[in-house]
């Protein structure tokens, strides 16, 4: 038996197929997102000398269009003080390919059809690929918070 590689005879996706495709991949982002960068520290004005991060949006206006879902979910097996079982959950975070936040970035997540995505999520990796038609980040939820 001969193993024949389908790209030894002419190429699988062909030319402009993922140009073609991100018009059709960014209908189903339903969220509105801003990208943060740290830019540095400044005082909290707490009068104790606190430093706290201070962020730059680098979206215009509002916000882009991006989906954020849950990647992986599960149970730690531990409880917090409440009593309340601790979750462990990981997400994808999807936005047009012309943003590349970089790892440390943070994602607001400001608007949503469902609400338990609004919050902060930081950007832990970031994917690339070669037939790009989306940008898909590896986040962690930072908080519930949007400022």
């Amino acid at each position: 038996m001969v193993l024949v590689k389908p790209w030894a005879h002419g190429q699988v996706v062909p030319d402009g197929w993922a140009e073609r495709h991100r018009p059709i991949v960014a209908g189903f982002f339903c969220d509105t997102a801003v990208v943060r960068r740290k830019t540095g520290r400044t005082d909290s004005g707490d009068g104790l000398g606190t430093q706290v991060d201070t962020w730059t949006n680098l979206t215009p206006g509002g916000g882009v269009r991006a989906l954020m879902q849950v990647k992986h979910s599960q149970r730690a097996g531990e409880r917090d003080s409440a009593g309340n079982p601790i979750v462990v959950a990981n997400y994808y975070c999807r936005l047009a390919v012309e943003w590349l936040p970089e790892v440390g970035d943070r994602i607001v997540i400001t608007a949503s059809p469902d609400p338990a995505n609004l919050g902060t999520y930081v950007v832990r990796e970031r994917e690339s690929q070669g037939h790009v038609v989306d940008r898909t980040l590896h986040c962690e939820r930072v908080s519930a918070d949007t400022d």
